[in-house]
């Protein structure tokens, strides 16, 4: 131990007290020598506590104690703990532990011991616990209960009689809730936790009578267990979320300002908008009496403000402060010892200056507040944070001092600075959806009011100002690193194409010197940055500037929209265990066009300026091979912001071969991280050749160096895929994905030779049994998509030998396998329907065997897995179209096709009505739409499938949530061909269309809105289609149903036909001229004439 922490004549002092007994001398004088030269036979070490625990039972019962025994055994306990804790001595065991706590609890409730007995008391309690943390939760509830049942600590915590012993209990609180961090709360426990935050809470909106010395020390605990108490019970945090947000906010800046004062605490009331939002509108308990009590003014009423659905559930994880269990030093200066952790020691005894430690004690509390803040955030729903937004970030009207990027900027400590922006990472994470409400251009706000859509806007902008600022001032590492996660997280969550272009370019100049930073967090944290702003739908013109795009690049749109039209495939969600995978967006096809008009599409890169295109050349020279050995996470992040760049190939396609070059050298390299990023880097490249050709087409000179690409890269693929390369699945079933995107018109210009080689080559992998199960289905993937090629579709042996080796793993007991199994067979299905209705000429078809393994396996399939059953469906669906008539009328056979047809229709129906997922239910009535369309099926009469599949699409049509299943279900009814299919269930279609057109317009969902028109659309077509297959018999039925939604479907008829395009409206138009036609009819009845009479009026423009 420290010779600071004993007084020098301690040791003497315990010896030389004459009412001492003889054996507690004798201890003191052996834990003396422990101390000083330590013990080395464990036995002589159990020996010394359990004589201690004798003497301390024996004192217990002998009623002639004085106080001063009592106190000297009390620092005798501190003093072993303290060897305990450096490992000098055994911990006690269980019944130790517990006579020892029974005996000081007896000397505070029965002897009448003075103010620092009772302190010394409450600290080596503190002491122990910290010790023996395992015996925390077994006493918590015990030591600190409300009710009237024996003795408790619960009342020193409000007592008012000396101030120290109030800082000496919620010492040992914050000790023993040490203990607490890895247990279950009891819902006992839970309320001694409430009842005890609640009076911590009381002092912070109370001002109590505390002497300057010790304020800062009680603040200090008093956060400490209010954070521990946030992390522990939720349900309170959410309930007093506006007096922790407050006391976070008045504790920020203690200790900047020229003297020490309890700061006044206000509630943070949240703004009107999200708080209409809630059912509870009375969780505050601390009410306006009360703020008017401590002194605070009344908070103004904010502006509305919106609050969005949160994105994703699962944040990102900030590493906070953790707060060191409170210790003391041996000896009878105790009460000292409360305000001094073993660390404050060491720091006052290295520094030797008491303004060095009172301005460190200042910070830590600084610390804690706004640590407080990261663990109420994590603990509430973000949806409600968000109403609060308001007191945490700037509004962009005047600087505030408490908010969190001011402290980030301005608080002379570095371990605040950053702490305040990993919360402010913290809260901006997932809020992507609810800043995309924001609107920034001030002219369009009303000279009235201020809109919550241009407040939040407001906001951002600051944000951005805010950790410009930072970036261009900061001189600390870790907190310049800090700002830069941060500002990534921003520009994530961000829709940059509406901000300004000047705030970007600003931002981009700050971060651009920090990518080329001699520390490595530094630059990986700027190249995550521009990551983020890379990975964006579409870049803006400042920032194509900013990042040394060539001019002839870029396009110009109208004066209103600035942007370059360049689309990503998909946004990248998390930095963090996210996966580039790629989207089809097919309406962004038309506006990619304009960049390849634009007339300009060569560069000579070795005449551009320094600027031009830097940061390729960055991320280039930080994968090539130089002298200099670059870090690996600096590697990593740049095969990401390269994986990014992919989204806006056009603008770098002219640096293919130096991307090349990187590539490859990157996945030679000794590092299976380095490797696998590139493999990724090299799918998204793959990727987005193809899509570029499919968009801008295949001219000469670019498909050439594509070809070149090819030539350079598939070597060295297919060394990583041989079985004896060693290498790791994940790597490999990266390399099979980049082979599976490869696109038809390159594969079409491969040599013949390589085209075979590499199919021959990946049917190997597939079938063979050494290799790892998942690279092998990675490889059937690759071998499916080759099946839609129209050269290989044809080619019905390579067509069954990919099925077979897909349904040697279908039965996989790996989920991803299994997956991506039934994915390759709804190819394999589509490929076989495809070839089966190209021409009417008998052509050879597969095996009846195989096509009874394809349709059995999707079966059992239909019971796995959502993510399995949606492309088992589907592969159903395909399958069953190629039933006919022979497999039907067989009898000899040896397969039961009747049985299996039954069993499938039954699965389609189950996956319709009982399957929880969206995807599953819309596959499953594409996969009904082309059984239906499959004639031969219904000469399976004897079995009455109509039955239960029709009734079960009739209720999807009008009961289902989801839109896109309704349309769906819909386009099913509509591929029903012929009168005689409808059997007699006609009238239910019937009724079930009219019920969901009105149904249609009542929206509960309002997600679904995008996707009305089209539902009524469908519809609509479905109505169209229904009447043109109806007999002259049905007509009644018709008008008896119309009738009841007569108004509703005549307006939406109307609406639906002046919406559509006259090649789509088509059907509708020929209805009301087919009705016509009906008319002229003689054979009709008047019954029959009055019904198409009522059809024409409706279904008429």
């Amino acid at each position: 131990m420290d010779n600071v922490l004993i007084p020098q004549n301690a040791f003497s002092q315990l010896c030389q007290n004459q009412h001492n007994p003889v054996e507690l001398v004798e201890i003191i004088k052996k834990l003396d020598e422990i101390e000083k030269n330590g013990c080395k036979s464990k036995w002589e070490q159990y020996r010394i506590v359990s004589d201690f625990i004798d003497i301390v039972i024996t004192s217990s019962g002998n009623c002639k104690n004085t106080e001063g025994i009592a106190q000297n055994i009390m620092e005798c306990v501190n003093w072993l703990t303290h060897l305990q804790q450096v490992q000098l001595l055994p911990h006690f065991n269980g019944p130790q532990f517990g006579c020892m706590l029974h005996w000081l609890l007896l000397q505070m409730e029965t002897h009448c011991l003075e103010d620092s007995a009772i302190c010394t008391a409450l600290v080596v309690c503190s002491r122990m616990f910290a010790a023996h943390h395992d015996e925390c939760s077994s006493y918590f509830e015990k030591l600190f209960h409300t009710k009237n049942q024996g003795f408790s600590l619960y009342p020193y915590l409000c007592n008012n009689r000396d101030y120290r012993i109030t800082i000496s209990t919620i010492q040992f609180l914050d000790s023993i809730l040490n203990g607490l961090k890895d247990v279950q709360l009891t819902r006992e426990q839970d309320e001694v936790c409430v009842e005890i935050a609640e009076v911590l809470l009381h002092f912070f909106y109370f001002e109590e009578k505390f002497e300057a010395e010790h304020l800062s020390t009680y603040i200090l605990y008093a956060l400490q267990a209010l954070h521990k108490i946030a992390a522990f019970c939720k349900d309170f945090t959410a309930k007093h979320l506006s007096e922790l947000l407050g006391i976070s906010k008045a504790c920020a800046n203690f200790g900047t300002d020229v003297g020490l004062k309890l700061p006044i605490s206000q509630n943070i009331h949240m703004c009107q908008q999200a708080l209409y939002h809630l059912v509870d509108e009375n969780d505050v308990n601390i009410n306006s009496e009360k703020a008017q009590a401590s002194g605070g003014k009344t908070l103004k009423t904010h502006k509305p403000r919106a609050v969005a659905k949160t994105a994703r559930p699962g944040d990102r994880n900030i590493a906070l402060c953790s707060s060191q269990s409170p210790s003391i030093g041996k000896g009878i200066g105790v009460f000292e010892s409360i305000r001094k952790s073993d660390s404050d020691f060491s720091e006052l005894e290295n520094v030797a200056s008491k303004e060095f430690y009172e301005r460190n004690q200042k910070s830590k509390i600084r610390l804690l507040a706004i640590t407080l803040v990261g663990t109420v955030v994590r603990s509430v729903e973000r949806r409600i944070v968000f109403g609060f937004w308001h007191a945490i970030f700037p509004s962009g009207v005047s600087e505030t001092r408490n908010d969190l990027l001011y402290i980030g900027r301005h608080d002379p400590n570095v371990r605040c600075r950053s702490a305040a922006l990993q919360v402010c990472s913290q809260l901006l994470y997932g809020s992507k959806s609810f800043l995309h409400q924001a609107e920034f251009n001030a002219n369009r706000c009303p000279s009235t009011f201020i809109p919550f859509s241009t407040a939040l806007g407001f906001t951002i902008v600051a944000i951005y100002e805010c950790l410009a600022r930072i970036l261009a001032i900061e001189s600390s590492l870790p907190v310049l690193t800090q700002a830069l996660k941060c500002t990534a997280v921003l520009v994530q969550a961000t829709p940059l194409q509406q901000l300004e272009n000047k705030l970007l370019k600003e931002m981009v100049c700050k971060v651009k010197p920090l990518v080329f930073h001699r520390d490595v967090a530094i630059q990986v944290s700027a190249l995550m940055v521009m990551e983020f702003m890379m990975a964006t739908p579409r870049i803006t013109v400042c920032i194509a500037e900013a990042l040394g795009l060539p001019k002839e690049f870029i396009k110009f749109s109208p004066p209103n929209d600035t942007r370059i039209v360049v689309t990503v495939d998909e946004e990248v969600e998390g930095k963090e265990f996210a996966e580039f995978e790629h989207e089809t967006i097919e309406n962004k096809l038309e506006s990619n066009k304009l960049l390849r008009n634009s007339g300009k599409q060569k560069l000579v890169p070795n005449n551009m300026c320094k600027d031009k295109l830097w940061l390729l050349h960055r991320i280039l020279d930080n994968l090539y091979k130089h002298d200099r050995i670059t870090a690996t996470s600096v590697r990593i992040e740049s095969l990401q912001v390269l994986i990014a760049m992919c989204g806006h190939f056009f603008l770098f396609s002219t640096h293919l071969s130096q991307i090349c070059e990187a590539l490859q050298e990157s996945l030679h390299d000794i590092l299976s991280d380095i490797r696998l990023y590139a493999a990724r880097c090299i799918d998204s490249c793959v990727y987005q050749i193809g899509r570029y050709i499919e968009i801008f087409g295949a001219s000469q000179s670019v498909v050439q160096e594509f070809d070149h690409f090819w030539s350079r890269i598939l070597p060295n693929i297919i060394s990583h895929l041989r079985s004896d390369s060693n290498e790791l699945p994940a790597i490999k079933v990266c390399l099979c994905d980049v082979l599976s995107n490869i696109g038809i018109v390159m594969f079409e210009r491969f040599p013949h030779s390589t085209q075979i080689n590499l199919l021959t080559f990946l049917s190997g992998i597939s079938s063979d049994p050494t290799e790892d199960t998942i690279v092998r289905v990675a490889s059937v993937r690759a071998l499916a998509a080759y099946v839609l090629f129209p050269f290989l579709r044809n080619d019905l042996v390579f067509v069954e030998n990919t099925a077979n080796m897909t349904l040697d793993l279908a039965a996989d007991s790996n989920l991803l396998v299994r997956i991506k199994a039934f994915w390759s067979l709804g190819n394999i299905s589509d490929a076989l329907i495809a070839k089966d209705s190209e021409t009417a000429l008998p052509q050879e078809r597969i095996s009846n065997e195989l096509l009874y393994r394809l349709i059995n396996d999707s079966v059992n399939a239909c019971s796995d897995n959502d993510k399995v059953r949606c492309n088992a469906v589907r592969t159903l669906g395909n399958l069953l179209c190629l039933l006919n008539e022979y497999h039907f009328i067989a009898t000899n056979s040896h397969l039961n096709w009747h049985q299996l047809f039954a069993e499938a229709v039954a699965k389609l129906c189950e996956c319709i009505r009982s399957s929880s997922n969206a995807k599953v239910k819309w596959n499953t009535c594409y996969a009904v739409s082309n059984l239906v369309r499959n004639a031969d099926a219904f000469s399976v009469t004897e079995l009455k499938w109509q039955t239960t599949l029709y009734s079960s699409l009739c209720h999807v049509i009008v009961h289902h949530p989801n839109f896109k299943v309704r349309i769906n279900a819909t386009t099913a009814i509509t591929s029903i061909k012929d009168r005689s299919h409808f059997g007699t269930h006609l009238d239910n279609f019937w009724i079930s269309l009219l019920a969901a057109i009105e149904k249609s317009h009542n929206l509960d969902n309002y997600q679904e809105y995008n996707h009305r028109d089209s539902l009524q659309e469908q519809l609509c077509l479905a109505v169209a289609h229904i009447v043109r297959c109806s007999s002259n018999d049905d007509l009644p039925m018709l008008e008896k149903h119309l009738l009841q939604y007569l108004d509703t479907i005549r307006n939406t008829w109307v609406r639906v036909i002046n919406r559509m395009v006259p090649e789509k409206a088509a059907p509708l138009l020929s209805c009301s001229i087919m009705l016509k036609q009906l008319l002229k009819d003689g054979n009709l009845t008047r019954e029959q004439k009055s019904s198409v009479k009522t059809l024409f009026e409706s279904l008429a423009m």
